[in-house]
């Protein structure tokens, strides 16, 4: 390892715990306590998974359920609708035209 010259050091305040600190890089911003606890709490969210696994409680379970419905059917069938598809297909309420005739 190379020696550093004094001149090539920078003093620098850590912005999070604000205690003065040296190094060899003129744009660091956290002293290396600092930055060690920032990378094992940016492990610790990585960790997390991104969302909740759906349990069946939410607003959502009508639409969650139609979709297993949805899945369920296309493997059955062979098909490979889309959540629209098969919501206007099998679950919206039917439109009636009704024809103007001559009265």
């Amino acid at each position: 390892m190379e020696l550093l010259k004094s001149s090539e050091l920078y003093t620098k305040t850590c912005s999070e715990c604000k205690k003065v600190f040296r190094t060899d890089k003129p744009k660091v911003r956290l002293c290396p306590s600092c930055k060690k606890k920032k990378l094992q709490e940016g492990y610790e969210q990585l960790k997390k998974p991104a969302c909740e696994e759906y349990t069946g409680s939410g607003t959502n379970a009508d639409i969650f359920k139609e979709v297993r419905e949805m899945e369920e059917y296309n493997r059955k069938h062979g098909t490979n609708y889309t959540y629209g598809q098969y919501i206007s297909k099998f679950k919206a309420p039917k439109v009636i035209i009704k024809k103007k005739g001559k009265r």
